[in-house]
């Protein structure tokens, strides 16, 4: 087997030899003191590793020799580093082509060639992770016959002071939080004033003109429909002197606060109808044979498993990525499902809901694969191939209509275009390459409808009692021919964290109409597709005052993992920034497309306000961590998230990361948490 960024390359070569050092070079280090003979043993580092590839290409003539050719220089120029499996071990190397490619043409049609790559991480991955699950003392035992680096997964059932992590081979411990000294009093580190999961619209105040004087305020405010946020029911009309119409809604804090925290949960995309992120776009061609099975797949590395609908309920396990799920009922935002013959939960942040599909229509059926065969990126035989897919998968075409490359004289080659992604890739399959399978079914994830001239803005405004504006968060598409969705927060009207990044001038096509002398030249605008990298977004926007100085916060998360943020403003004093205390909350949602279905999707899905009490640490113990808090350590990284977001600031200094050994490691959990749950994912490596 050769594969390299899931493009089998055995398809172009025949594979000669494989070489590889057993492995890869070391540097040992040392220390020389002058006072003692010889040196100290200081450690050691291995070097990247090289492998490299011996291989002939064989064709009937010198056109389809150049060709394989093409499509080997096109599968080997990548920007980053890619899977390449060399054996069906099951095991991988991250790695990129390295050096020259040495071609020795033999005679027409054949010749012979040498490859080399370059793993700067000299170890194979197991394609498969592993997960352990337990509470205070964990089992691992590591397969693979050099070190490898957890994740660890800490889900907490109480409020308390600290987490610790213990390798109880090497000793290596990582805190987070701090002991309590039992001299001091113990106090919540921050106080919790609002604390909304936005599943209804109860106690939001629709209509209210405290938002931004552009914005008209005349629309209706709605749950979405999966019960998963509030949303524009529709947005009303637009009002004189107003660019933008919509809907606002007003949260009283009944309280003042002059020092505060407020952290939201936004979607912002151009997936969905009415307005609504959570609702896909469904096939609703009529089947004339074969049936669709539904069911839900794990998207982030893990997801915790709770004992009840919400994340105060105690973690009683958890699931790691692809793991399949057949929910009882699928209700806000929580999956009811059989776990360890129990009753529990998973939030549906985590899952996706796939389609398990053998259903026969007008346009549509499901093939088998009778060779391997490529993705291409059109239907010529000499576009790029962007995914080899193995002889006996099974793949889902849109049959109405044969698409014949242009360049084939003999009129034999015709191709495919695929229904559905295939490992995330669209394109052209060769048709002589597939055997209609219409009682075999094809699993797939159902993708909503995405379209680039959708426009929207969410935002979330402080007010004091007194209707001053004290900040301003949000999410924007303005830009009716990209899809650009692009974070800004204010403190006042001053802009204090944006991104810079401005969208170009949409593509365009000129347009001749008339003839003559009365032939007219028009210039039009494109739909001209993605743009910047906030599209799609699902994640935090936060701000805070405190002692008079300011900072903010936005993170773009993916499956758990932050992917996203801007640089964050860290605690500075804004001129003439407003003063005033912070007695209510304004939620906006507006459009300035003619039409509600082209609204960009937006929601709130949660509202955390919290009062912030100065302390001084030396003389209070501080709850670092509540109920349903999620504590992720990841020891490849050297880092700490609390709830998805990065939480270094509570890590202790002392802390050190550790790897896991061959063999058996327990990791002891410490906390004053008396009910915390533990799991620990890695993937094996080998030398």
């Amino acid at each position: 087997m050769l594969n390299f960024n899931d493009i089998d390359l055995e398809q172009i070569l025949n594979v000669i030899s494989v070489e590889k050092t057993l492995i890869s070079p070391r540097t040992n280090y040392s220390k020389d003191i002058s006072s003692r003979h010889g040196e100290i043993y200081n450690g050691f580092k291995y070097g990247p590793k090289g492998i490299k590839i011996k291989a002939d290409i064989k064709r009937e003539n010198e056109e389809e020799y150049l060709y394989a050719l093409d499509e080997l220089s096109s599968a080997l120029d990548v920007q980053v580093e890619c899977p390449l499996y060399i054996d069906d071990s099951g095991r991988f190397f991250f790695a990129v082509p390295d050096g020259d490619y040495a071609e020795e043409k033999i005679c027409s049609g054949f010749g012979t060639i040498t490859i080399e790559f370059v793993c700067y991480v000299p170890f194979a991955y197991n394609e498969e992770a592993k997960q352990y699950d337990g509470s205070y003392l964990v089992e691992c035992t590591n397969e693979g016959n050099t070190n490898c680096h957890p994740v660890i997964g800490i889900g907490l059932s109480q409020d308390c002071h600290f987490v610790q992590v213990e390798n109880t081979l090497n000793k290596k411990k990582i805190l987070v939080g701090a002991y309590p000294v039992l001299a001091n009093p113990t106090i919540k580190e921050k106080e919790r004033v609002l604390w909304d999961n936005c599943e209804q619209t109860t106690d939001w105040v629709t209509g209210s003109p405290s938002v931004d004087s552009d914005r008209a305020t005349n629309g209706t405010l709605a749950v979405t429909e999966s019960g998963l946020g509030i949303m524009a029911g529709d947005f009303g009309s637009k009002s004189p002197g107003a660019n933008w119409y919509g809907t606002s809604a007003r949260k009283s804090l009944g309280t003042e606060i002059k020092d505060f925290y407020v952290e939201c949960n936004m979607s912002h995309n151009s997936t969905g109808v009415n307005g609504d992120p959570f609702q896909g776009s469904n096939d609703t061609e009529t089947p004339s044979s074969g049936s669709k099975k539904t069911y839900y797949k794990v998207t982030s590395t893990s997801v915790n498993v709770r004992s009840g609908p919400g994340t105060s309920y105690k973690k009683v396990g958890s699931l790691k990525k692809n793991t399949k799920i057949y929910p009882t009922s699928v209700t806000k935002k929580w999956a009811k499902i059989t776990y360890n013959g129990k009753t529990a939960y998973v939030t549906t942040l985590y899952i996706k809901k796939c389609v398990s599909d053998n259903t026969v229509t007008a346009t549509k059926r499901n093939y088998v694969v009778n060779t391997s065969v490529a993705i291409r990126s059109t239907y010529k035989k000499s576009a790029k191939n962007k995914c080899t897919i193995s002889k006996g998968k099974v793949i889902r075409c849109i049959t109405s209509k044969k698409y014949l490359d242009p360049t084939d004289k003999k009129k034999e080659r015709y191709y495919y275009k695929l229904a559905e992604k295939y490992k995330g890739y669209m394109g052209y399959v060769l048709i002589g390459c597939l055997t209609e399978a219409s009682d075999t079914y094809y699993e797939y994830e159902i993708e909503p409808e995405t379209a680039d001239d959708k426009v929207g803005m969410i935002e979330v405004y402080g007010y004091t009692a007194n209707n001053e504006k004290l900040f301003r968060m949000g999410l924007y598409d303005d830009n009716e021919y990209y899809e650009f969705t692009y974070p800004l927060i204010q403190v006042g009207s001053q802009d204090f964290l944006k991104d810079k990044t401005v969208a170009p001038a949409p593509k365009t096509v000129t347009k001749y109409e008339g003839g003559e002398d009365k032939l007219t030249v028009k210039k039009e605008a494109l739909l001209s597709g993605r743009y910047g990298s906030w599209n799609e977004f699902w994640g935090k926007l936060g701000i805070q005052r405190k002692d008079g100085k300011w900072k903010a916060w936005v993170y773009k998360i993916d499956n758990g993992t932050t992917v996203k943020q801007l640089p964050a403003k860290k605690e500075v004093a804004i001129s003439g920034s407003p003063t005033g205390n912070l007695a209510y909350i304004v939620a906006y949602f507006g459009t300035f497309a003619e039409s509600s279905e082209k609204a960009s999707c937006m929601a709130l899905t949660h509202v955390a306000v919290k009062n912030l009490n100065p302390v001084d640490p030396a003389k209070q113990n501080i709850k670092k961590f509540k109920a349903g808090d999620i504590l992720n350590i990841d020891c490849y990284n050297n880092s700490v998230y609390l709830n998805d977001k990065p939480y270094p600031d509570a890590v202790d200094i002392g802390s050190q990361f550790f790897e896991l050994k061959p063999g058996e490691t327990p990791i002891k959990v410490n906390s004053d948490d008396a009910d915390l749950s533990t799991s620990v994912i890695f993937n094996e490596r080998w030398l």
